[in-house]
This record gives structure tokens, C-alpha cells and sequence, in this order.
């Protein structure tokens, strides 16, 4: 991380592909297990009152959430921010269901992999412009794209925390973050989520993509989006 030697060894001795390619995998086979489970689910924003959820599968359109998702602790991303700066943040999921002991359930493997191959690209890519370059020619950021489709939290973490260094700084990576595509699985996240993580890396993602560009200033500007945007800060 931060080292421009060490990054540009990794890359020039063939040591990003293996994990680009292990990333791709753990993508598909998250994606796989979402569409098993039916939870494949997109943002409309032609839907009625200013969009909705609607089922891939069948197009059928749920209504938008009237408040920001989540319980208090989820609508409070600053906290979550805070904690991650001072080295007590956590990359455990939060549990649907506990067991008795009260302890959650371990990650998968495949979500393991997932974390470990996007924590070793972000690592790559930060602040270091050769190794941004070959990470979107080798379409990481569409695969990241795929991972926030699916429904786990820790996935999305990953998944956004290398956006968030693949963007800095790149005027390239801002141009593929800002467009429909991609503002479709930010806006379904973005009102779905209730995972203060994700908000808080989302938050900071928007940030970086909308960086001194106009497009997508003017994408992310959109009265709905800043009404959930501020909706945060009122938590």
C-alpha cells in the first residue's frame, strides 16, 4: 500500500492478473448464489413516486422506502467512518441470525476470497496510475459493479473499497462510475442497504466519482439522491 516500487513489481511481474482472475470468480459464483436465492433486484427510477425496487427476474416494482433504510445504527454512517480512521473497524458481517451464543455465523470461502482479492487490488491501485490503467483495462470495476448486485454486506464493503481507490484521482475509472449502469446498482444500494458500512464507503465513493466532473455531479444531483444523502445527516 503507498509504495510505488512494491506496486510496480506486483504488476510488471505478472502478480495482478492471478488476482484479477481469482476476483472474476468469486464475483460469479456470489452472483450465482444471488440469482439461486432471487435476489437479484435493480433501481427504477421511471417507477412511480421517483423509482423503486424492481425484480429482475420479473420487473415487478416495489415501492421506494418513505425514510432512509435501516435502524438508527444503520442510518449513521459518520460513525461507522469514524471508527474505520481509527483502526476499529470490522470487516465481520452483520448476522441475520445469531446463534445462541450470540457469536455470528464465519464467512464463507468464497466470501474470504472475495475480500482478500479486493483488499490486495485496492492495495495496487492506490494513488498509483499504471496500476489503475490495468486494473479497468482487466474490467475490475465491472466486476466490483457485479459484487454490489449481490446481497451480502461484507461483499459490497470489499467491493467498494477498491471503487474508492480505483476512482481516486482517475478521470478514467469516474467516466465508467458515472453512467446509468453503474448509478443503477449505487441508487438500488444506496436505498436498500442497511449496513452502516456500506453506506459509509458508498457515501465516499460518490464522492470520489462526481470529483471535478460535471456528468456525473449531474447524475449523483438528482433531488432523490440528495434527499438520501441528507436523510444520513439527520440521523
Amino acid at each position: 500500500l503507498d509504495s510505488p516500487s512494491n506496486q510496480e513489481y506486483v504488476r510488471t511481474n505478472g502478480g495482478m492478473q492471478p488476482v484479477v482472475a481469482a476476483l472474476a470468480h468469486c464475483a460469479a459464483t456470489q452472483s450465482k448464489a444471488e440469482q439461486d436465492q432471487g435476489h437479484n433486484v435493480r433501481w427504477d427510477l421511471t417507477a412511480p413516486e421517483g423509482g423503486g425496487y424492481a425484480a429482475a427476474s420479473s420487473g415487478r416494482v416495489l415501492p421506494r422506502p418513505a425514510t432512509a433504510p435501516g435502524g438508527s445504527a444503520a442510518r449513521d454512517p459518520r460513525r461507522a467512518c469514524e471508527a474505520f480512521s481509527r483502526g476499529q473497524g470490522s470487516m465481520q458481517a452483520v448476522a441475520p441470525n445469531t446463534s445462541a451464543s450470540g457469536l455470528e455465523p464465519r464467512p464463507s470461502d468464497a466470501l474470504k476470497a472475495t475480500e482478500a482479492a479486493c483488499s490486495a487490488l485496492g492495495n495496487l491501485v492506490y494513488r498509483h496510475s499504471d496500476n489503475q490503467r490495468a486494473a479497468l483495462d482487466s474490467g475490475v470495476a465491472n466486476l466490483c459493479l457485479q459484487l454490489l448486485r449481490t446481497p451480502d454486506a461484507c461483499a459490497h464493503v470489499a467491493a467498494l473499497s477498491l471503487l474508492v481507490n480505483l476512482a481516486d484521482t482517475n478521470s478514467r475509472a469516474q467516466e465508467l462510475l458515472c453512467t446509468p449502469e453503474s448509478a443503477d446498482a449505487f441508487f438500488s444500494l444506496l436505498t436498500r442497504s442497511s449496513d452502516s458500512r456500506v453506506l459509509c464507503y458508498l457515501c465516499l465513493l460518490l464522492s470520489h466519482a462526481v470529483w471535478n466532473h460535471p456528468a456525473g455531479q449531474r447524475l449523483f444531483g438528482d433531488r432523490l439522491t440528495l434527499q438520501l444523502l441528507l436523510s444520513f445527516l439527520a440521523a
